[in-house]
C-alpha cells in the first residue's frame, strides 16, 4: 500500500481542522484492489465502511466484455466488488450516485447506456430492489437524490418533460410538478442541481438556464446569460447556500429573500479551476480545487476563502469527496485513485513525519532544536509553527549530523554526538569540529569539562572538551551501554544490556549488578529525575527506581503490554512513559494508566530513546516517524466503538457449481451455519472492524478452530481454507489494537463441513449393523448347525446302545439258550468234547453280551460296576491296574451311569489296545460341585493335537459321551510319558 506524507507549513486558525503542521496522506489503486476508473460517488453505511460507485473504461458501450465492477465496499482493509442485480438487461455504464437514506440503505442511481434506473440497496445483504419510475422500470433521464426538509426529492425525464418528485419512504415517487425548457436538446442526469427553500426551489442544469419554481409548479424566474451559466457547485456555511457557476471562480451566495445570485461580498474567489465542494454531517464545508498540479483544501472564514492545505498531485480529473467528519480527516477520489487524508489533531502536533527522532533541545524561548537518525538536524521556530533544516558546515562543506545522543550547550559552543565522533559546534555558524575515537551510543555531560558517553564493547568513556582527549573510565568490553544518568557530578548509572553499572567518579570505583538481581537486566534508558531518584527502563516495560542508600532495585512499573521504556518525563502526579507501543500517563499514587497511540493523533506508536523535553506545559517526544508536541492535559484516550463483522464468504454452490460470494448479513448470524458440500469443501472468509470508517488504523486479527491454537494474521482481514476436512467447526475470530487488546467482541462462526455419504456416520453406522447382522446371522446357523451334529451325534450314540441292548437281549435270550441246550444234549450223550465247546462258546457270548450291555449296572450300580470292569480286566490280562473309586451312584441318573461307564470302557480299550502299557490307573472323586474321572497310563502317549486333526473316531467319541453329561474332558498325552485322560462332570 502506498502511503505518501506531504508537508506544509500554514498559518495558525481555529475553525474546522486547529492548529497543525502536516497532513497524513495514502493513496489506494489497482494494486490494493481499488478498480474504479472514475468515480462518481462516495458514501458511508452504518457499519463505517466506504462505498464507492462510477463508471471505468471497459464498461463503455463499445466493449462488449465488462469485467471491471462499477460498485465497491472498502473496509478499511480490502474492496469488494458488489455486483448488481442480474435482472438488469440494459448495458451498465455505472453507477451516478449512492445516496444513504434515514434507514441505513442506499438509494442506488445506476446510468444505462440510454437511460437511468433506480434501485434500494442493503448494505448489509447487498440485496437491490428496483423502484419503479412512474410505472417503468427506468427513466431517461434522471437527476441525483436531493434532500431539503426531511424530503427526498428526485427529477426525473421522460421525452421533453422533466418532472420534480418526492421519493416516499415506500420508494413510490410522488410527482410535484412537471416542466420543459426551450433549448432543442436537454438531459437531466448527474449535472443537474435542486435547491430547495421555504418557498420555491432553483433547479439547474448545463443543459438549460437556472430556473426558480414555487412548490406549484409556477415558473417564477430565468436567470439568462450569455454565455449560458449554470450551478456547477454548492454546498452551505452558517445556514446561507454558497455556489460556483461553471467557468467562474467567484464565490456566489443565494439571496433567499430577493431569490437572486450574487457574488459575495469582497468576491473571494479561486485562482484556479474550483472542482468539488463538500457538507458534512455536521454542516462544516470544504471547497476542493486543484491547479498547477497543486491540490488545494480550502473553506469560507467570514467572506475569504482561505487555503488550509496545499498538496502536490500530479494529475486530477474530477474529485469526489465524502467525510464523516471533516475536522478529522476526507476520503478524496480522482484520476482512478482513492485518496485518504487524516488532518492533524488539534491536541497534538507532528513535525517532521518520515523522520525518525533522536536529541531534543531548547535552544531559546521560541527555537528548539531536533536531530533525527539520518536526515542532520532541524530548527523547530514555535511562534511560526515551522521547521527548517539547520545546516552544519565542516572546512567550509555542508557535514551532516546524524544520530546525535544528547546536546549541550554552553555559551556560543554546541556540544553533542554523531556516529562515531564528539561534536564541537559554534552556534552562531554552525561550524563544526570532529573528534573521534569510537561509536558512541549514549552521551551525558558530568560537568563542565567533561563529557561521558558509553559504547558497544568497548568502554565507559570519558572526553576532556578543553584537552580533546578520550579518557576510558570502567571497561564494559561485554556490555552494550544504552544509556547513562548522573546525580551530582559523581554518581552515575549505565543501563546495559545485562544489567546496572553503578560508578563513583570520585572514587573511581564501580559495581555491577547482572541478571541474577532482575526480572529483566536488559536495560534501554536511565534517567535521574530530582523526585524519584536514579530510574531504570528496560526492554520489557519494566521501570525500577535505584536506591543508592541501601543499593536495592525495586519495581514501580510494569507495562500491560512489556513495551520497551524510551524515555520518561516527571509530571506531577507521576510519569509520562514514552514506549515502543504506545504512550502512557502513569499515575503513581493510585497506578492508573492512560495509554494514547496514533488514533489520539501521535505519528507513531513507537517512541524513540534519547528523545524527549518538557517546556512548560507542552512536552516533545520523538518517534520512529517525527516529533510530537503536545500538553499531555489536553488528551483524552479515544473509545473505542469498533467491532468485528463477517463481510463476504466464498464458497461452493452445488445448485449452480460454481463458486459463489455471498454478502448477506443474515446468513453470518450465530445461529446459522455455513455448509460445505463433500465437491469441494473450499471456504474463504473476509471481515473487518465497523465504526472505524475505513479510516487507517493498526489492528490486527487472528483467528483459532475448535479452541485450538492461535493463527496471527496480523492486519490480514481474509481467511482461506483451502480444503477443511470434514466435520464441525466453532470458528473464532478476534481483532486487536496496537497494543494487543482485543477490540470488541469476538467473531463466531459456525461450519459444517461435510463428509462424503460413505464416511458418514449413519452410513457407517448402517453398515455395522448390516455386517452384525450378516454375522449373526451365519453365526447362528454355525450353532444351529453345530447344534444339529451334536444332537446327532448324541442320537447315534443313543442309537448304538439301544442296538447293543438289542444285540445283548437277542444273545442272552435266544443264542444262549440254544447254546445251553447244546451243552445238556452233549452232556446227555456224554459228548465230552462238544460240552466243553459249547460252554466255552456259551461263555463268550455272555462275556460278549455283558460288553454290550452290562446289567451289572443296574443290579450293582456305577461305581461297583467300574470296580467289577476293573477286576475283569485284570483277570485277564497281564497290565496291572489299580483303583480309587468313590460311590457316586446317587449323583448319576441311569443314562448318566450308562454313558460315564461307557467313557470308561472306552478308555480302557484304548490303553490296552494301542498305548502299550504296563499299568494305568481309574481314579473316581467327588469333588464341590463335580464328579472328576481320570484315567492314566504309563504307556507310549501320543500326539493329541494331530488326533484331533485327524478326526479320530475314538476322541470323536469320548468327547460326544462327556458333552451328553455336561462335562469338560481334557487328554495330554507325551511321547514315552504315559497319558491322562480327565474328565469333570457336573453335578
Amino acid at each position: 500500500m502506498k502511503t505518501i506524507y506531504n508537508c506544509f507549513f500554514l498559518i495558525l486558525f481555529s475553525i474546522g481542522f486547529g492548529q497543525t503542521t502536516e497532513l497524513y496522506q495514502k493513496i489506494y489503486d489497482n494494486n490494493e484492489g481499488f478498480e474504479i476508473d472514475f468515480v462518481q460517488t462516495l458514501a458511508f453505511d452504518d457499519y463505517g465502511f466506504l462505498w464507492i460507485g462510477g463508471n471505468n473504461l471497459d464498461n463503455r458501450l463499445i466493449i462488449a466484455e465488462k469485467s471491471k465492477p462499477p460498485l465497491q465496499r472498502f473496509n478499511g482493509y480490502s474492496f469488494d466488488n458488489i455486483p448488481l442485480p442480474n435482472d438488469i438487461t440494459e448495458d451498465v455504464l455505472g453507477v451516478s450516485q449512492l445516496f444513504k437514506r434515514d434507514n441505513g440503505n442506499f438509494y442506488v442511481v445506476v446510468k444505462y447506456a440510454n437511460s437511468y434506473g433506480l434501485f434500494e440497496l442493503n448494505p448489509s445483504t447487498t440485496e437491490f430492489k428496483h423502484i419503479s419510475i412512474h410505472g417503468k422500470q427506468q427513466s431517461f433521464g434522471l437527476s441525483h437524490i436531493f434532500k431539503y426538509n426531511n424530503n427526498n426529492y428526485i427529477l426525473s425525464q421522460e421525452g421533453r418533460i422533466i418532472t420534480l418528485n418526492i421519493l416516499e419512504r415506500d420508494n413510490t415517487l410522488t410527482p410535484l410538478f412537471s416542466f420543459t425548457s426551450e433549448e432543442n436538446k436537454f438531459l437531466v442526469e448527474e449535472a443537474t442541481q435542486f435547491i430547495g427553500f421555504e418557498d420555491y426551489c432553483i433547479i439547474s442544469d448545463d443543459n438549460f438556464a437556472i430556473k426558480y419554481f414555487d412548490w406549484n409548479g409556477n415558473l417564477l424566474k430565468v436567470e439568462s446569460s450569455k454565455p449560458r451559466k449554470w450551478i456547477d457547485e454548492m454546498f452551505i456555511s452558517n445556514n446561507t447556500n454558497y455556489i460556483f457557476k461553471n467557468n467562474n471562480s467567484v464565490l456566489q451566495e443565494i439571496d433567499v429573500a430577493t431569490s437572486t445570485i450574487k457574488p459575495v461580498d469582497n468576491k473571494p474567489y479561486l485562482d484556479n479551476l474550483h472542482l468539488n465542494t463538500y457538507n458534512d454531517e455536521n454542516n462544516n464545508h470544504l471547497i476542493i480545487s486543484f491547479e498547477d498540479r497543486e491540490l488545494k483544501l480550502s473553506q469560507l472564514e467570514g467572506n475569504t476563502i482561505k487555503t488550509k492545505y496545499k498538496i502536490p498531485l500530479r494529475k486530477c480529473d474530477g474529485i469526489k469527496v465524502v467525510s464523516k467528519d471533516l475536522s478529522q480527516d476526507i476520503w478524496l477520489a480522482t484520476d482512478g485513485k482513492l485518496h485518504y487524508f487524516k488532518f492533524p489533531k488539534q491536541n497534538v502536533k507532528t513535525y517532521l513525519r518520515d523522520h525518525s527522532i533522536r536529541a531534543i533541545k531548547q535552544l531559546d524561548s521560541t527555537n528548539v532544536i531536533v536531530s533525527t537518525e539520518a536526515k542532520g538536524w532541524f530548527n523547530l521556530n514555535r511562534k511560526t509553527d515551522s521547521t527548517t533544516p539547520i545546516i552544519t558546515r565542516l572546512d567550509g562543506n555542508n557535514s551532516s549530523l546524524n544520530s546525535s545522543r544528547n546536546i549541550f550547550i554552553e555559551d556560543n559552543t554546541i556540544w553533542t554526538s554523531s556516529v562515531s565522533n564528539i561534536i564541537e559546534l559554534g552556534q552562531t555558524d554552525y561550524t563544526l569540529k570532529k573528534y573521534r575515537h569510537y561509536p558512541v551510543i549514549a552521551l551525558e555531560q558530568l560537568n563542565d569539562s567533561l563529557l561521558l558517553y558509553g559504547t558497544n564493547g568497548y568502554n565507559l568513556m570519558s572526553f576532556n572538551k578543553k584537552t580533546k582527549a578520550h579518557i576510558p573510565l570502567v571497561s564494559t568490553d561485554s556490555l552494550y551501554i544504552f544509556d547513562i544518568a548522573i546525580k551530582d557530578q559523581k554518581n552515575i548509572l549505565c543501563a546495559t544490556d545485562k544489567g546496572a553499572l553503578v560508578y563513583d567518579f570520585e572514587n573511581n570505583t564501580h559495581q555491577f549488578y547482572d541478571a541474577s538481581q532482575f526480572e529483566d537486566s536488559f536495560f534501554l534508558m536511565t534517567d535521574y529525575l530530582k523526585d524519584y531518584g536514579f530510574l531504570l527502563g528496560s526492554r520489557s516495560g519494566h521501570i525500577l527506581n535505584y536506591d543508592e542508600k541501601n543499593k536495592t532495585f525495586s519495581k514501580i512499573y510494569k507495562d500491560e503490554f512489556n513495551a520497551g521504556i524510551a524515555t520518561i518525563i516527571p509530571q506531577q502526579t507521576g510519569l509520562w512513559i514514552n514506549t515502543f507501543n504506545g504512550y502512557v500517563d502513569f499515575n503513581l499514587k493510585d497506578k492508573s494508566t492512560k495509554r494514547y497511540s496514533d488514533k489520539d493523533g501521535f505519528s507513531n506508536n513507537e517512541a524513540n530513546r534519547y528523545s524527549a523535553l518538557k517546556i512548560g506545559e507542552q512536552y516533545f517526544v520523538g518517534s520512529i516517524d517525527g516529533l510530537n508536541v503536545f500538553n499531555p492535559n489536553d488528551l483524552k484516550p479515544l473509545d473505542e466503538n469498533a467491532n468485528l463483522i463477517l463481510l463476504k464468504a466464498n464458497w461452493y454452490d452445488e445448485n449452480s457449481e460454481t463458486f459463489k460470494d455471498n454478502y448477506d448479513q443474515n446468513i453470518f448470524e450465530k445461529s446459522k451455519t455455513i455448509e460445505l458440500p463433500v465437491e469441494n469443501r473450499a471456504l474463504s472468509l473476509s471481515f473487518a472492524l465497523k465504526n472505524i470508517y475505513a479510516r487507517d488504523n493498526s489492528y490486527s486479527f487472528k483467528y483459532r478452530l475448535n479452541d485450538k491454537d492461535w493463527v496471527n494474521l496480523k492486519q490480514q482481514n481474509a481467511i482461506a481454507f483451502p480444503n477443511l476436512a470434514a466435520g464441525n467447526y466453532n470458528l473464532e475470530i478476534i481483532a486487536s489494537d496496537f497494543s494487543g487488546n482485543q477490540v470488541g467482541e469476538p467473531l463466531l462462526i459456525k461450519i459444517k463441513s461435510k463428509e462424503f455419504f460413505y464416511k458418514t456416520w449413519w452410513f457407517i453406522v448402517t453398515l455395522s449393523l448390516a455386517v452384525i447382522a450378516v454375522l449373526l446371522y451365519f453365526l447362528r446357523q454355525f450353532q444351529l448347525r453345530k447344534k444339529l451334529q451334536d444332537q446327532f451325534a448324541l442320537d447315534l450314540i443313543q442309537s448304538q446302545e439301544d442296538e447293543r441292548k438289542r444285540i445283548a437281549r437277542e444273545l442272552h435270550d435266544s443264542v444262549s439258550q440254544q447254546l445251553t441246550l447244546i451243552k445238556r444234549k452233549a452232556q446227555s450223550t456224554e459228548q465230552t468234547e462238544i460240552s466243553e465247546l459249547t460252554n466255552n462258546t456259551l461263555e463268550e457270548v455272555r462275556h460278549i453280551s455283558r460288553g454290550l450291555f452290562p446289567p451289572l449296572l443296574k443290579q450293582l450300580g456305577f461305581t461297583e460296576s467300574v470296580e467289577q470292569l476293573a477286576l475283569d480286566i485284570d483277570e485277564t490280562n497281564a497290565i496291572f491296574i489299580s483303583t480309587n473309586i468313590e460311590n457316586v451312584d446317587a449323583l448319576l441318573t441311569d443314562d448318566q451311569s450308562l454313558h460315564l461307564y461307557r467313557f470308561i470302557q472306552e478308555c480302557i480299550n484304548n490303553i490296552l489296545k494301542h498305548s502299550k502299557a504296563k499299568a494305568f490307573a481309574i481314579t473316581i472323586e467327588k469333588q464341590k460341585s463335580l464328579i472328576l474321572v481320570e484315567i492314566k497310563d504309563n504307556g507310549k502317549g501320543f500326539d493329541v493335537s494331530s488326533a484331533k486333526i485327524k478326526n479320530s473316531l475314538g476322541l470323536k467319541t469320548l468327547e460326544e459321551r462327556i458333552r451328553f453329561l455336561n462335562g469338560e474332558l481334557t487328554i495330554e498325552s507325551k511321547y514315552n510319558q504315559g497319558t491322562t485322560t480327565t474328565a469333570k462332570i457336573p453335578i
